[in-house]
């Protein structure tokens, strides 16, 4: 498939002397179907996507631009991430049982075009995180690890860095085995949360209040104002986000931004009427973004970060 530029957003726009928008490639044709929540392999060769309702997940391969279907599980484009080797990736799908959903988690393998399952029929499971080269998840209220290299689960957490988490709508961080709710706000919903690369401060968000930098005390650092579904940048020092608009029923706009991470500078990625961008994410190496549209559009964002 041809990658197209879209010269509709931005051909070559400059803010200031920060960042440059030097392309803006769209990944997917309506022809070959919707695609949303794209993500980066960690060597930056693939795309990961999945259809409207989180359903099945596809990856664009960056050289060929060929789209490949990997499965069609129900609820697999929710949070999936992929192996750290870039061999694969774990996602958790689920079924109704008599009127109950029962959830799995599963490791599927690029190469070898099969199926682990860690977990099946959970009630309760939460999505897969990649914690120290590890597969990280809960099971009811219990933390598991799975070790890729050693094939086995265990439940032991102590020795690893800082993890954070949502459980009953508040952020929980979990350093030497030992959980921390963070709430800066009281009750409410937080979402959204996520350790920068150094694990010394805290992004999320906060009902509709905003976005936020905290430290990992809950000491409120930075607001970015209301922006959502925030993420750091691979270096820590930017955080990419979107600006989105509604009425309580649909989605009226949305434009993707950068922040510094420290607030003080804002860019605009994209800005367009007839176009609605959400759920940044960044490349590897921090240079490109990806995300949707709201008729399931992935782009690519080529950028040039620099600083004074």
């Amino acid at each position: 498939m041809k990658k197209i530029l879209i010269w509709l957003l931005f051909s070559s726009v400059v803010f200031g002397q920060n960042v440059t928008v030097t392309q803006i490639k769209q990944l997917n044709k309506k022809s070959s179907g919707a695609f949303y929540f794209p993500q980066f392999s960690p060597d930056g060769s693939k795309v990961l996507v999945t259809s409207e309702n989180f359903k099945g997940l596809s990856y664009i391969d960056i050289k060929t631009d060929k789209i490949k279907r990997i499965n069609n599980y129900q609820g697999a484009g929710y949070k999936p991430v992929f192996l750290p080797d870039n061999s694969g990736v774990v996602f958790k799908s689920y079924k109704f049982v008599n009127g109950r959903k029962y959830s799995s988690l599963i490791i599927q393998n690029f190469a070898e075009k099969g199926i682990r399952v860690l977990e099946s029929k959970q009630r309760i499971l939460s999505p897969p995180k990649i914690v120290n080269g590890q597969i990280f998840f809960r099971v009811s209220n219990r933390n598991k690890i799975f070790n890729i290299l050693k094939e086995k689960q265990t439940e032991s957490i102590k020795n690893y860095k800082p993890i954070v988490y949502i459980k009953n709508s508040k952020i929980i961080l979990l350093k030497n085995g030992i959980e921390k709710t963070i709430a800066p706000f009281g009750d409410g919903i937080y979402v959204w949360a996520s350790l920068s690369p150094d694990k010394e401060k805290l992004l999320f968000t906060y009902g509709s209040k905003g976005s936020f930098v905290t430290d990992l005390d809950g000491k409120i650092l930075v607001k970015l104002g209301d922006v959502h579904a925030p993420r750091w940048s691979p270096d820590g020092r930017w955080i990419a986000c979107m600006n989105d608009k509604d009425n309580g029923q649909k989605y009226l706009s949305s434009d993707i931004y950068i922040f510094s991470s420290n607030g003080k500078k804002k860019f605009q990625i994209t800005n367009t009427k007839d176009k609605i961008e959400m759920y940044p994410r960044w490349s590897p190496d921090g240079k490109n973004l990806v995300f949707h549209t709201l008729n399931g559009i992935i782009y690519e964002a080529k950028l040039k970060i620099t600083e004074k």
